[in-house]
């Protein structure tokens, strides 16, 4: 049986998402540093006790560096594992409406499942009860309002070279939220695919598409939800 699959493509580049977080978490490592360094080296007329905020602020942005750090290294282990290709058998996706999702999964990887979360985002503009001359007098709120996880697979082991091929099913309500929306309120749809493997670092792979009422077509659509229009033959 000839089915036809549409590749959706990630986000972020994988190796480029872990050199920017080694590089974000490895400045506010070296200003925290800084500041800590500075404030102990340059402050002998001074009590420390009138220095402490420096200290503090220079603590929060060595911490927060170190954390960035250590989810850098977590990833740099995690993309060592040959990265998954997710497809969709429609696009955009419609409400109501069945809809196959296709995860190929490369080795050599030992897994011990792989799941996709389907999720809406939606991004509104709230208003600053107070604001300062001159400040942005918005911000920016998310919510998730519909999740819904969907299970790929469980245990596998596939050797090098070898790869496993699965399909599963979902359907999003008749009534979800079709992706759209202006500058105040933003709806968007993702897919993050998790896989567990064992004895190493789980990946993750976000990916966002396009939720359409019946009746739409992917052309007029595909800028809209990031995906690339190639059919392949299974």
């Amino acid at each position: 049986m000839s089915e036809k699959f549409t590749i959706l493509e990630r986000d972020t580049p994988w190796r480029g998402q872990v050199c920017t977080t080694y590089i974000l978490g490895g400045l506010l490592t070296l200003l925290g540093g800084f500041f800590i360094y500075m404030t102990l080296t340059h402050t002998h007329q001074e009590p420390l006790s009138e220095s402490w905020g420096v200290l503090v602020i220079g603590g929060v942005f060595g911490l927060v560096g170190l954390i960035l750090d250590y989810v850098a290294i977590h990833q740099s282990f995690a993309s060592r594992v040959p990265e998954s290709e997710v497809a969709l058998d429609t696009l955009p996706v419609r409400r109501g409406e069945t809809v196959r999702l296709r995860v190929i999964q490369p080795g050599p990887v030992r897994l011990t499942s792989i799941t996709a979360n389907l999720l809406c985002k939606i991004t509104e503009r709230r208003k600053k009860v107070a604001t300062k001359s001159g400040e942005n007098p918005y911000y920016y709120e998310i919510t998730y309002p519909y999740q819904q996880r969907v299970p790929v697979c469980g245990p596998a082991a596939v050797a090098a070279g070898g790869r496993i091929e699965h399909i599963v099913e979902f359907m999003l309500p008749k009534d979800a939220l079709p992706t759209g929306g202006d500058d105040a309120r933003r709806i968007t749809w993702h897919i993050e695919l998790w896989g567990c493997v064992v004895r190493w670092p789980d990946f993750m792979h976000p990916y966002t598409i396009t939720v359409s009422i019946s009746g739409q077509s992917g052309a007029s659509l595909a800028q809209a939800g990031k995906f690339t229009l190639i059919t392949n033959d299974t």
